[in-house]
């Protein structure tokens, strides 16, 4: 998949150059649009940098030992690696969602060669062209096709369903890392891990909410099933993550009629909030989160604790 990277990234680089105007010209549907094509054409050309930058030409810092320098996905027989005193167990992505990457990727870019060689070859006139807000409104026709002409743009998402997920396990501790996967597809892991208990649940000392906090990603059953006592929401305010449905889903499964997992306080970490975000509309949501989480903790009565990180750019938890 990385021979197909550069006509990939030079697709969404120029897509994204194309749509990054203000929506009040080009409409809210295609800014976002925009905004996502320019955030994949970065994380693409961050990951071929940094496989460049490991390989024996550079670096030559060993990738994926346990699988000779191929992909690590979840197998028959688990993959267990020993680091220092850490122990990271692999239970994800399966072979199917990688082996359905590889073929989505491929076809995406068989079916967008022309419209990719296209987008380039116009996209500096094009830019000129949309400089300016009267030329950008008129332009907006010629837009429209192009975004028309580049095919079904949720095959480009395809990567968060192969997202790596770990357990990670110190000294009685364990970890969960979910990488962008959902919420099924963690519970098989550990099912076939062998790490739920009798009745089909697991609770560990950290969960890294799958995918910023989406709603998209897990569901009443995940959150029942995968309790922690710390949750780590890593989002920003933007596409709306962390989702105050997903929040909600978590309070429910650990503070409703039936509550699941341990009855001691948990906490809720943050690595945001609306006094470090400067985009309006994320620095809103941020806000909202914080108004949602803050009367949860207020009628939880001590269960639910929370920090949102307000200055810097890190903070330690503690257990």
């Amino acid at each position: 998949m990385q021979d197909n990277g550069g006509a990939i990234e030079d697709f969404l680089v120029a897509n994204a150059r194309l749509l990054n105007l203000h929506p009040d010209v080009i409409g809210a549907e295609l800014a976002r649009w925009g905004q996502a094509s320019q955030e994949l054409a970065a994380s693409v050309k961050e990951g071929l940098a940094l496989s460049t930058r490991v390989g024996p030409e550079l670096l030559n810092i060993p990738v994926n030992a346990p699988a000779s320098g191929g992909l690590l996905f979840l197998e028959d027989t688990p993959v267990v690696t020993q680091v220092g005193s850490l122990r990271l167990s692999v239970i994800g992505p399966t072979r199917q969602a990688l082996e359905k990457l590889r073929a989505e990727w491929n076809d995406w870019l068989a079916a967008n060669q022309q419209a990719v060689a296209q987008v380039r070859a116009e996209a500096e006139q094009d830019a000129r062209q949309f400089s300016l807000m009267d030329e950008g409104q008129l332009a907006l026709s010629s837009l429209l096709a192009n975004a028309h002409a580049l095919g079904d743009r949720n095959l480009v998402t395809t990567p968060n369903l192969a997202s790596l997920m770990l357990l990670v396990e110190e000294a009685g501790r364990r970890l969960l890392l979910t990488g962008d996967g959902h919420g099924d597809d963690v519970l098989e892991g550990l099912r076939r891990m062998g790490a739920l208990d009798s009745s089909g649940s697991i609770h560990v000392d950290l969960l890294k909410v799958q995918h910023h906090g989406s709603e998209n990603n897990l569901d009443e059953q995940f959150c029942r099933r995968v309790t922690a006592d710390h949750y780590l929401f890593c989002a920003n305010g933007a596409h709306e993550n962390p989702d105050l449905n997903a929040l909600q889903a978590i309070l429910d499964a650990r503070l409703g009629p039936n509550p699941a997992g341990p009855p001691q306080p948990f906490k809720f970490w943050f690595n945001s909030s609306s006094r470090v975000v400067q985009v309006e509309s994320r620095r809103l949501h941020m806000l909202r989160v914080e108004d949602f989480v803050r009367t949860a903790a207020r009628a939880s009565r001590g269960r639910l604790r929370r920090r949102f990180l307000t200055q810097g750019s890190k903070y330690v938890i503690d257990a």
